[in-house]
Formats: C-alpha cells, structure tokens, sequence
C-alpha cells in the first residue's frame, strides 16, 4: 500500500520557501558580482608598451559645409566645416582613440581621470575628442553668452539612445554623471546649434588614449601578456588585433582604416 502524501507543515514550507529566496539571491548576487567586476590597481612587474600609427589609405573626404543660421555673434558668420576624416600631410588620422579591452588590472589611474569636463566654447566642443573614465562625475560647461543644449547619445551599434540632455541658457557648469549603461562610444550634439558635434570614448581601464595631430599612439605601463588592442574612429568604426606584450618589451602595431 502506497503511503498517504500529506503537505508539510507551515514553518517546514516557510523554512524551505526562506531556504528558496536565499539561493536565489545568492545566485544572482554572484553573477552580479562575476559579471560588474572592477578594474584593479596593482604593481606592474617589468611593464610594457605598445605603440604605433593609425593611417588613412586614400584621400580624405572633402569637409562639410554647415551654414551658420542664429548666434553669429558667438558661433562665427557662414559656414562651419565638420572635417569628420582628418590627417595630416602624411595621411596620418587625428580624432581616433586607442584602447585596450577588458584589462582586469594594471596601473593606477591617473589624476586626471577624475577631472573630466565637456566645454562648449565659440560654438564648439572642446575638445573634439576625448576619453573618459566611466562612472565619474564631470562639468558640462557652457562658456558661450548664448544658449546651448547639449545632447549626450550612448552609441549601441546602429542604435543610439540619450545619454543626457541639458539646456544651459546661462554660462558655467552643470553636473553630470558620465556612466553609459551598454555602449562605450558618446556622440555629442547641441539642439540648438546643428553643425555642432563632439565624441567621447568612456573606458573602464586607464589603458586608452587619442592619438596626437600625426595619428601617434603610446600605452605604457601595460603588463605582459595578450591583449585585444582596438582604435576607433567616429566615421570609420573600429579594428581590432591581437597583440602580445612581453616584459620591458615596447609592441609595435600600425592600424590602416581604407577608404573608397
């Protein structure tokens, strides 16, 4: 004869519904924590560098020419020029950033990591192009005697969603939290001024940079071991290599972007 199931009792099934949530939890805690993990500052034994040039293969697009229609007074009079592909005489690329991906630890980050700032200044961001830290607070600065309204979007692919969008009818700074949820790449715009635009990269390791004028790149201090190195360029997109740093080893790599 089979035995008679019988339903446990109210404090064993509030034991075991307790028991239930708080694996559950744990659970999501630890994937919290494995997956949200963050950069570590350690002593370097013997580090590294990578260095190199991103070039440009064919001749840059001609400059676009926007027409300069309110606040002439502030942006300029006629047309502005957005020269979205620059380089220099020896078609080095300017406005591109270098970057390491998923560096678990490594130097220390810089003071300047924390004291990162947006300027709108005669109708421009300056500067064009820069990197960010992720999750630090910054000043957004109006320093033109007219009305801006910046427009922050977090690039995702294709897509793109706000970021954040702040009027400043008066001079000065306003604070603001740089901290993108999925994309690393922040496109920036002013509602006010459309030939206006500026670019942010935020990283969540110290090993990134911009380029210098002749499309020169140096990351230091980098420990031994095998990287995805990538550069990114607002209109041109990314590359990546794999690149090997051995210690008190300088790595040497050139990007190339082509361009019909």
């Amino acid at each position: 004869m089979l035995p008679v199931w019988e339903p446990p009792s109210s404090e064993t099934a509030n034991f075991m519904n307790r028991t239930i949530l708080l694996l559950l939890v744990a659970g999501l805690l630890l994937t919290g924590v494995a997956s949200a993990q963050d950069y570590l500052e350690e002593p370097i034994d013997s580090p590294g560098t990578i260095t190199g040039r991103v070039v440009l293969n064919g001749e840059a697009p001609a400059p676009l020419k926007l027409l300069i229609t309110k606040d002439v007074e502030v942006c300029g009079l006629g047309y502005r020029e957005r020269v979205e592909v620059d380089v220099d005489e020896n078609n080095g690329l300017k406005n591109v950033v270098v970057f390491i991906e998923d560096v678990p630890l490594g130097k220390a980050w810089s003071e300047a990591s924390v004291e990162s700032s947006i300027n709108q200044e005669t109708c421009r961001f300056q500067p064009h192009i820069q990197v960010m830290r992720n999750g630090i607070d910054i000043d957004v600065i109006n320093s033109d005697e007219t009305l801006h309204n910046i427009h922050a979007y977090e690039l995702i692919g294709r897509a793109r969603k706000t970021l954040f969008n702040i009027s400043q009818p008066e001079m000065g700074p306003i604070a603001e939290v740089m901290d993108p949820t999925r994309g690393n790449q922040i496109s920036l715009e002013c509602d006010s001024h459309d030939f206006m635009q500026g670019w942010i990269f935020v990283t969540d390791n110290p090993y990134a940079t911009v380029v210098d004028e002749h499309g020169i790149y140096e990351l230091t201090d980098v420990p031994a071991g095998t990287y995805q190195v990538s550069v990114w360029h607002p209109r041109l997109g990314i590359q990546t290599k794999e690149l090997v740093v051995n210690h008190h080893d300088s790595t040497e790599s050139d990007f190339v972007f082509d361009i019909e």
